[in-house]
């Protein structure tokens, strides 16, 4: 998100002399933070509001960057976003904040891309998890999402640690441990399936057609308008003290 300020300066500037001009730069900078900041406040609650039970972490996506002496330049953005501080492990929070935001049909999420690479999934299909394996956010589990790649021998191998579920470790688990696996029709895969006790239950069905997203949160062009709105009086606050210091 970027913000034009310019205008709103010139206005304020005009009315300094040469002395107070010199600490424009120094209120600019603090006043493009402060503004920030509160934008980005202002977008957690706006996603807190327009969201269906979000995670905390969905909730706390909405990062923002400070201006500095060299880049009078701050950010209000998506934690994930290419070229800006990443916050947390795991799959950032662009990855599935960004469809809602733009809406349209979504991408290979990760773990759908670890299956199509070994093979448990067509190049062409898509996993839509069964309600029934989600939590109270609509989501689920990276525990279980790790758990069907490592029985499926589709993890990957990290820092010299191999993920997969070993036969050993199989045997080890017993029963106790519920196994998942991919069913076939016609040499097409269905989806993942586990197995608990005599029960068979679908985890994730395969889809050809991608997810389609409905914009349910303009966070860019929110932010913008709640940005250029608030800048002005940050910024007049800003210079009045750095001039009364002299």
């Amino acid at each position: 998100m970027k913000v034009d300020v310019r205008s709103n300066i010139k206005s304020v500037v005009r009315n300094l002399n040469n002395t107070q001009r010199k600490k424009v730069p120094a209120a600019i900078r603090f006043a493009l933070n402060d503004t920030a900041f509160q934008t980005m406040m202002h977008s957690r609650k706006a996603i807190k509001r327009e969201f269906s039970k979000p995670s905390r972490r969905s909730t706390n996506s909405a990062r923002f960057h400070k201006a500095t002496k060299t880049n009078l330049t701050a950010h209000v953005y998506i934690d994930g976003t290419p070229g800006l501080p990443d916050y947390g492990s795991g799959t950032p929070p662009v990855v599935w904040m960004e469809p809602n935001i733009e809406g349209g049909m979504r991408g290979h999420k990760p773990h759908e891309k670890h299956l199509i690479a070994h093979r448990r999934m067509n190049s062409n299909q898509y996993g839509v998890w069964n309600n029934a394996f989600r939590n109270r956010t609509a989501s689920w589990k990276g525990g279980r999402t790790t758990q069907i790649l490592s029985q499926l021998k589709s993890a990957e191998t990290y820092a010299g640690y191999n993920m997969n579920q070993t036969a050993g470790s199989k045997k080890r688990a017993g029963k106790s441990r519920n196994q998942h696996f991919v069913i076939k029709r016609g040499g097409q895969p269905l989806g993942i399936f586990v197995r608990e006790g005599k029960k068979i239950k679908n985890v994730i069905g395969f889809t050809n057609r991608p997810p389609a997203y409905s914009r349910i949160y303009p966070f860019y062009a929110d932010n913008h308008r709640h940005a250029t709105k608030i800048f002005p009086a940050l910024f007049v606050k800003r210079i009045n003290q750095f001039v009364a210091r002299g």
